[in-house]
């Protein structure tokens, strides 16, 4: 089978399932972009695609043509119209009769704003809804915003972001990370994303400055609006490392060598740095309003916490810092999930699945593999 995606750029969220899914039939891929300035700043690299064909920044002619040799193929649109692209692309497969498959992260549905999106995609359903053949929707509220716009049940899937294995196996166990340990056996934390307020990373500084004595230290990576304020803060305080902007391998080195990760965001489509932390062995804790909290058990791979309460950020962090340093078991155990539960062969797998029900070839409506209840 032939498969179409169209997105805003060629996304390292998106490759491992491209990748994984061209093993087994055809894929490709076209791009807005191959790469958006914020992404490449952030330290992005244009990712492997393996078999996929890509194809960046078509025009109107090209657009049509993919549409009209493809039309018997099944097309997916990151988005209805956040992207121009895209959207232009959208509308022209709906006037053709073509029936295609949505990414869609959740909105705010929140205050008079959410408001007037609960309205915008309420309109986008009456005038596309019999086109759109179902939405692949990411976390826990993804599902609630669309059947708030009156999206029909039956046709919303949970879905997420996938990220590639760390380079190296880092089932393992083994330390990989350029400093050695402290010796005071005491856990290390890491904070990965934009240094503004939507990821509240001073809400966060703040709450661990009492909490500085229970872990040896915080790397915070990343860049921002407030990445003046985070170093100077960072320069108060011993167990604090502002580390700017690394490359994705060494973020992964990182996690390698970290303990918890924290993402304390108002708000996340779905935030996969959670991905790549687990993939490596680490805990999470992160935010309720992040889609890939519901990746996390409780127990084992890490908790959320509700995303409106400092008080509850600070007794999460209090409980999950007092846990200690990953054991080797541990780590081994949360990598062999993540391998099974979220990498881009199971969603390649599961995306599969939801097509063949789509089509009639299956009874069952298929579930999430990371939403499987099943012991780790």
């Amino acid at each position: 089978m032939t498969f179409i995606f169209w997105q805003n750029i060629i996304s390292l969220h998106q490759a491992a399932f491209l990748k994984a899914l061209a093993k087994r039939h055809e894929v490709i891929l076209v791009a807005e972009q191959p790469l958006t300035r914020e992404r490449a700043e952030g330290g992005w690299d244009l990712p492997d695609m393996g078999a996929v064909r890509t194809v960046t920044e078509p025009g109107t002619a090209q657009i049509n043509r993919l549409l009209e040799e493809y039309r018997d193929s099944l097309h997916c649109f990151s988005g209805i119209d956040a992207f121009p692209m895209v959207y232009r692309a959208f509308r022209l497969a709906c006037t053709q009769g073509i029936r295609p498959l949505l990414y869609l992260e959740p909105y705010e549905w929140r205050g008079w704003k959410g408001f007037l999106r609960r309205v915008k995609y309420t309109v986008h359903r009456l005038r596309y809804g019999k086109s759109i053949r179902a939405i692949l929707t990411t976390g826990s509220r993804g599902k609630i915003c669309y059947e708030r716009a009156f999206f029909s049940p039956g046709i919303i899937f949970d879905w997420g972001y996938f990220t590639d294995a760390p380079p190296d196996d880092a089932s393992s166990g083994e330390k990989r990370n350029d400093e050695e340990e402290d010796g005071s056996g005491l856990p290390r934390l890491l904070f990965v994303g934009r240094l503004d307020g939507n990821k509240r990373v001073l809400p966060l500084l703040e709450e661990l400055m009492p909490l500085r004595d229970s872990f040896s230290r915080l790397d915070i990576i990343g860049r921002g609006p407030l990445e003046t304020e985070v170093e100077r803060r960072a320069s108060a305080c011993a167990q604090f490392h502002f580390l700017g902007v690394k490359t994705n391998r060494e973020v992964q080195e990182r996690m390698r060598a970290g303990d918890l990760l924290v993402l304390p965001s108002l708000y996340d489509g779905w935030g996969t740095v959670v991905n790549e932390a687990l993939q490596n062995g680490m805990r999470v804790l992160c935010s309720d309003a992040c889609g890939a909290s519901v990746l996390l058990d409780g127990r084992v791979r890490g908790a959320s916490f509700p995303a409106a309460s400092r008080e509850n950020m600070r007794e999460a962090l209090r409980h999950w810092i007092a846990g200690g340093k990953i054991s080797l078991e541990t780590r081994r155990s949360i990598s062999k999930w993540s391998m099974d539960h979220i990498s881009g062969e199971a969603a390649s797998r599961y995306f599969e699945q939801i097509c063949g029900f789509l089509r009639g070839e299956r009874e069952k409506r298929p579930e999430a593999p990371w939403m499987e209840k099943a012991e780790n």
